[in-house]
């Protein structure tokens, strides 16, 4: 029974761990199965690469052009956590507006949470999805964002810049 179920353990990891592997079993599955039907094996790459694109399908990032409006009154990333540090739960709310969301967690600490377009990395790059503030004894301790794809995630060792490919 136990080695029935490392068995079980051990094949569940491969799948889960290496999703490339399984996708390639697949299309090769689903190669075979073809050729043995139709014979043809030009029909069978492209049915293959057809049903290789509904296997991978990437969740679609919704770029929605905003308004000239919002587009001024949008904040720089570094400049509104600097500024909404230490700061209370007025201040935030005059600052930035009415959250989204708000709740109270187990640790007693308060989160106001924005998902309207409040602070962006820069100029170039689209708006933070979400802005977590929590405040902990009415004061402001932390401010959480999520970016956007399209931000860059940090300084890479094979760039010389963030982004920029080094000249080879």
């Amino acid at each position: 029974m136990r080695t029935i179920l490392l068995l079980c353990l051990f094949v569940f990891q491969q799948c889960v761990s290496n999703p490339d592997r399984q996708l390639k079993a697949d299309k090769d599955k689903l190669y075979k199965d073809c050729m043995a039907t139709f014979s043809d094996e030009q029909k069978c790459k492209s049915f293959v690469s057809n049903q290789a694109k509904e296997f991978v399908k990437e969740d679609p990032v919704e770029v929605v052009p905003l308004d000239p409006e919002v587009e001024k009154n949008i904040k720089n990333r570094d400049d509104l956590k600097d500024t909404l540090q230490n700061r209370n739960e007025p201040f935030v709310i005059s600052y930035i507006g009415k959250p989204d969301k708000r709740f109270r967690d187990s640790s007693g600490r308060t989160h106001l949470i924005y998902y309207r377009p409040i602070a962006r990395y820069s100029r170039k790059h689209d708006p933070d999805i979400e802005i977590d503030v929590i405040l902990r004894r009415s004061k402001v301790s932390r401010v959480n964002h999520t970016p956007p794809p399209t931000t860059p995630t940090g300084f890479d060792l094979f760039t010389n810049k963030f982004g920029q490919k080094k000249a080879e």
